[in-house]
């Protein structure tokens, strides 16, 4: 939905940027382990780690600013796009987990980077009770996410959130690491 949507016109000129949709593969989730050829034996990585390799790599090969690197999944992606800024949250300006769920503990590690989550309140998949969490524990470390709960929606609260009437994409597109920075 998002790839598509950032690549037509006017969001391409609106929001000019390299983007990168990786899918992940049937029978895995974004926590999976995989077992690469150059992989050391005994060594698994998560499917996540190979993802922050590929945004390494290609940060290496094209103009990428990379105090302007966010990240956003929905459902499946929401709990990777939470999963993903506790693994590696000094290289993402801003996260949009949409309909996912994380690990409350892991909340200080991003606690500084800004986050916009959005979740329907009328979720059957997966319960808007695992946005709620995410924000309790990160108003608790004294971090104040945006939290957007969807009245009346239900799994589909992506196509809301990635719309342009929102407003997400404006704020997520002003939102800059410093550089230096491991938020």
């Amino acid at each position: 939905f998002l790839p598509q949507q950032m690549a037509k016109s006017p969001c391409r000129e609106t929001f000019p940027c390299f983007v990168l949709a990786p899918q992940c593969p049937r029978g895995m989730n974004w926590s999976s382990t995989v077992i690469q050829a150059d992989t050391p034996a005994g060594e698994d990585k998560m499917l996540l780690d190979q993802i922050h390799k590929l945004i390494l790599d290609i940060c290496s090969k094209y103009p990428i600013d990379q105090q302007r690197i966010y990240v956003t999944g929905y459902s499946m992606g929401g709990f990777g796009t939470w999963s993903m800024i506790a693994r590696y949250p000094e290289l993402f300006a801003a996260a949009v987990p949409i309909c996912g769920g994380g690990n409350p503990e892991t909340v200080s590690r991003f606690s500084k980077m800004a986050i916009w989550i959005a979740h329907g309140d009328a979720d059957q998949t997966i319960p808007v009770a695992s946005s709620r969490r995410m924000v309790k524990a990160l108003q608790q470390v004294g971090s104040s996410p945006v939290y957007v709960e969807l009245r009346g929606v239900t799994h589909d609260s992506w196509t809301p959130t990635y719309s342009e009437q929102s407003g997400m994409m404006e704020w997520l597109f002003k939102q800059r690491r410093s550089p230096g920075s491991s938020h």
